[in-house]
């Protein structure tokens, strides 16, 4: 005896009749799926321009900065000229054991009091990221002993 499994509705659960493949009731459980599944243009715009501001003021406050500066001047520079800490891109290891807070290539740093912007490699000491000189070693970790 052949058993036939049912296919179900990806939107509302009933069953569906018809073609093998097909996967929604009609028209209007397609939309209702596909509305509540995915995430609008607009939604990822708004992201999109939070990200870009975040990056703008951490290149401004990298110009900023000074070794004097302290540490919660910093975050509360960011924080008054509106740098939403809820979104960053990725976080980095750096050579010292610490993570940089990413928002594209800029980035900052936590610290116990405050945060400062993520160190350069020069200064972490090189004079050459390994992209600028391919194939001559000059790697964050190259030189730690």
């Amino acid at each position: 005896m052949i058993e036939f499994n049912s296919i179900l509705c990806a939107s509302c659960g009933e069953e569906l009749s018809g073609r093998k493949d097909k996967r929604f009731c009609d028209d209007a459980c397609r939309s209702r799926h596909h509305r509540t599944h995915s995430m609008p243009a607009s939604t990822l715009r708004s992201i999109d321009r939070v990200l870009q501001k975040n990056r703008m003021l951490l290149r401004q406050f990298r110009k900023k900065w000074t070794k004097d500066s302290s540490a919660d001047y910093a975050f509360r520079w960011l924080r008054r000229n509106g740098f939403n800490f809820d979104y960053h891109t990725h976080v980095e290891a750096l050579p010292d054991g610490n993570l940089a807070i990413m928002c594209y290539e800029e980035g900052y740093v936590i610290e116990s009091d405050g945060i400062r912007p993520k160190p350069t490699w020069a200064d972490l000491g090189f004079a050459a990221h390994e992209a600028d000189h391919p194939g001559q070693g000059l790697t964050p970790f190259s030189r730690l002993g």
